[in-house]
């Protein structure tokens, strides 16, 4: 691989196809209906980008994104991510109870407003107090007065606040999703490869009071579908870069950040294999969470490989604050970060016993997942009634008690409390499994066994997310503010963002494969029995994934690809192994992102699936 060489600051001359640009902030000229495909693109609660595809709220987005609304909708009788799925009316489309999706309606410059007071004679967790109490007033007003869902978004850590606010959707259902062994063909070992052939898409439709969506604003189908050499654009929403990071701080991440999460997910990865090999059954409880991990470890280890810290200027007062971090990260990683995943039922009870602190406090001194506008989101997760499987979570708590014993030892404060755990009694009596017993520990807190736990742990957890947000978090944004080039475009924050560029191959890989390439692969005899008696009915000449220079990052998953009128040409899947380098410096030599071609999906729902009406819906123009 070429050497990756990474800048502390941006030069005001980028690469022409560089850039994850806010829909605010874009660079000149791009002649675009900017208005129209804001609005058109949607932001997924799990975790990826959508986009409205038809007047009546239907939604494109990654089969991969929406696999656990799929998952849940999923039973031993009628498993939907190995089968598929489609709704040949609206009357069959499927509710999904823990799905929403946010469309953005505005965005506001409120830098000076957050920041007004806080003063030079201050500390800086005094500042940074001032700052979130500051942040708590705005974002509670901008909800009072518009009855949206507002986002503080920090930009170029720390030395921009905007304030973006959202239309939220709640009533989302599903209408079609492929075969996992279509939507994933390849499996692991092509993950990050190209050439591909993954029909990545499922579709859901967004209702309002009881009726589908008017969506006005939506992106309409080209017919030709991208073409080389045509300049095409992303709109998604990319999760996170770092691509200001100083050398001190990218050493850390490299020694340290990395590492932590690494080993995590190493030994969950472990735990749900040994769970899966039990049955079939447990193989398809544990599928949706293993592919994820799964998925996590290939990007964080091809993206380890890709941080270079050669030419990266150093950055004063920063490195006192990452001495300070390594006294207490590995343990505010294991004990909060990832403790809300030792088991749903314990996720849930720190939740409970947080909601129950925090709404006593006032608004602007919560954490800020329990500020008033975030509380919809917070009972939306607490009240799913999506499926449960308790001695899936009974194994994965198990491991999770275990595994933070070995790292930190008997003597840990932590460890003797998880010791002293009966798990088989812990499970037997809890009451967490219902919904309606979780609605009413949300209103008062009574005994239940993974409350009292909650409760005897929840004290080591302040106290080690304090550290963090007060003795590292704030001077890291207070350094940066320093130094960033606000002429350039930001680190991603999950948040819509532009790309630009076009359909390229790279050295002797072609732009693009084809149906004919699908059923000439070796493991074609492994596609769905759908597909193999298909065969003959498809267009072998067609193309079915291509790559293009598009600048993404994870969360541009199902982010729509558009040709200069905004007709969808493609969808974002994935990004080559080279594009990993781009979480940290964008380089088009053979990084590449990886779309569905919009003719792919059109030919597969016609000749494979029989889905003439969704057809009809997506290609009404």
């Amino acid at each position: 691989m070429k050497k990756l060489f990474l800048i502390l600051l941006f030069c005001t001359t980028l690469h022409a196809q560089e850039g994850m640009w806010p829909i605010n902030m874009l660079p000149k000229p791009i002649d675009l209906d900017i208005t129209k495909a804001q609005k058109s693109c949607l932001r997924l609660s799990s975790g990826g980008s959508a986009s409205f595809v038809s007047a009546h709220g239907l939604v494109m987005t990654n089969h991969h994104v929406g696999s656990k609304a799929i998952y849940s909708l999923s039973s031993e009788e009628n498993d939907l991510i190995k089968n598929g799925f489609y709704a040949k009316t609206m009357a069959e489309e499927r509710i999904c109870p823990d799905l929403y999706a946010d469309q953005l309606i505005s965005i506001q410059d409120v830098t000076d407003e957050v920041n007004k007071t806080s003063t030079s004679s201050m500390t800086a967790k005094e500042r940074e107090l001032a700052r979130q109490a500051q942040i708590a007033k705005i974002t509670k007003k901008a909800q009072d007065e518009t009855g949206l869902q507002p986002q503080m978004v920090m930009l170029y850590r720390g030395a921009r606040y905007h304030l973006y606010l959202y239309k939220r959707y709640t009533d989302v259902r599903l209408v079609m999703a492929p075969e996992m062994g279509i939507a994933f063909f390849g499996g692991d070992k092509e993950n990050f490869e190209f050439p591909r052939h993954n029909l990545d898409v499922c579709f859901f439709r967004i209702y309002e009071n009881g009726k589908p969506l008017a969506s006005e604003n939506h992106f309409c189908w080209s017919k030709a579908g991208a073409k080389l050499a045509e300049k095409i654009y992303v709109l998604g929403h990319p999760g996170r870069t770092e691509r200001m990071l100083t050398r001190a701080h990218l050493a850390y991440m490299k020694d340290h950040t990395y590492p932590y999460a690494l080993g995590y997910i190493d030994s969950r990865i472990a735990t749900l294999t040994q769970y899966s090999q039990k049955s079939a059954e447990h193989a398809r409880i544990a599928a949706s969470e293993l592919f994820s991990l799964q998925n996590s470890k290939k990007v964080l280890s091809q993206t380890l490989q890709t941080l270079d810290l050669e030419n990266v200027k150093p950055l004063l007062g920063l490195e006192e604050a990452l001495d300070t971090l390594k006294q207490f990260h590995r343990e505010f990683y294991h004990i909060e970060v990832v403790s809300n995943n030792f088991s749903r039922y314990f996720g849930w009870a720190k939740k409970l016993v947080r909601a129950h602190q925090e709404r006593l406090k006032p608004n602007e001194e919560r954490l800020h997942e329990y500020r008033s506008h975030e509380l919809a989101a917070l009972e939306l997760d607490l009240f799913s009634d999506t499926p449960l499987y308790p001695d899936f979570e009974k194994v994965k708590f198990q491991a999770s008690i275990d595994t933070f014993i070995a790292l930190f030892g008997n003597n840990h404060p932590v460890s003797k409390i998880l010791s002293a755990v009966q798990i088989d009694e812990l499970f037997s009596t809890t009451q967490l499994g219902s919904v309606d017993f979780r609605k009413k520990q949300y209103q008062q807190l009574t005994d239940d066994p993974f409350i009292t736990l909650a409760k005897a742990l929840d004290p080591y957890m302040r106290a080690l997310r304090d550290r963090y947000e007060h003795e590292f978090q704030s001077l890291e944004k207070e350094c940066y503010a320093k130094i960033a080039d606000t002429n350039s475009y930001p680190d991603a924050t999950f948040t819509l963002r532009l790309s630009v560029g076009e359909m390229m191959g790279y050295e002797n890989i072609p732009a693009y494969t084809t149906f004919g390439s699908l059923f000439t692969h070796p493991e074609a005899g492994e596609l769905p029995k759908s597909w193999l008696e298909s065969e003959q009915k498809l267009d072998k000449s067609l193309p079915f994934n291509f790559i293009s220079t598009n600048d993404i990052i994870g969360g541009n998953s199902g982010s729509p690809v558009l040709n200069k009128e905004l007709e969808i040409v493609g969808l974002i899947f994935d990004g080559n192994h080279d594009s990993c380098s781009w979480d940290f410096a964008y380089d088009a030599t053979r990084g590449r992102a990886i779309s569905v071609h919009s003719q792919a999906i059109i030919e597969a729902l016609k000749q494979v699936y029989h889905a003439d009406e969704l057809v009809k819906e997506l290609t009404a123009g």
